[in-house]
């Protein structure tokens, strides 16, 4: 009847301590104990003898350091320019130049990467190489507004038609704001 209840009859079979089995040399022991060495004083270092035994030893003195050549500067791949244009947003640019709107708030500090409107940037700074904003009649025209604020879109038009190169219409448009506040400057002034 024991047998039938399980009493004395069946016993487990009895598990092993993991640490029964852990077997190591009196060689390895030592070779870890000298393996984790304190820290030596300054002016000191370990040395080992050839029993294997670590002793202290004094350093010896300093070389001169060597002046070397100065690392040219890590070169960063030029940021490409995107003129925002009307209706354009961030997800969008995003999309179009293959990057994250954290990239790009990190290449233009006003951008804020939460807000997915545009409003009150020009001109976004895109991190990376590839494709490049295409130049049309409307990019520059929008380059050019960004570079002169004051300037109207028929302004605009009038100096991207007289000028060889946006540059050129920049630089004509800020000479004539620079000539008309110093002739509004002149009338103000008594005589």
């Amino acid at each position: 009847m024991a047998g039938i209840l399980g009493i004395g009859t069946f016993t487990s079979p009895r598990r092993r301590d993991a640490r029964d089995f852990h077997q190591v040399t009196n060689e390895t022991i030592q070779a870890m104990a000298r393996s984790q060495l304190p820290s030596p004083p300054d002016d000191k270092a370990w040395a080992r003898r050839e029993d294997g035994d670590w002793h202290l030893v004094d350093k010896p003195a300093p070389e001169p350091p060597v002046e070397a050549p100065p690392a040219p500067a890590a070169e960063l791949p030029p940021a490409r320019e995107h003129v925002v244009l009307p209706g354009e947003t961030l997800p969008g640019l995003c999309l179009r130049y293959k990057t994250t709107a954290r990239a790009l708030a990190r290449a233009n500090p006003l951008l804020d990467a939460k807000d997915q409107g545009l409003r009150g940037i020009a001109i976004v700074r895109i991190p990376g190489d590839g494709p490049t904003q295409p130049v049309t009649e409307e990019v520059n025209l929008a380059r050019l507004r960004a570079s002169c604020p004051g300037l109207s879109l028929s302004e605009a038009r009038f100096y991207l038609s007289d000028a060889a190169s946006v540059e050129d219409a920049i630089a004509r448009a800020r000479d004539d704001d620079a000539w008309e506040r110093e002739q509004r400057k002149a009338a103000k002034a008594p005589a």
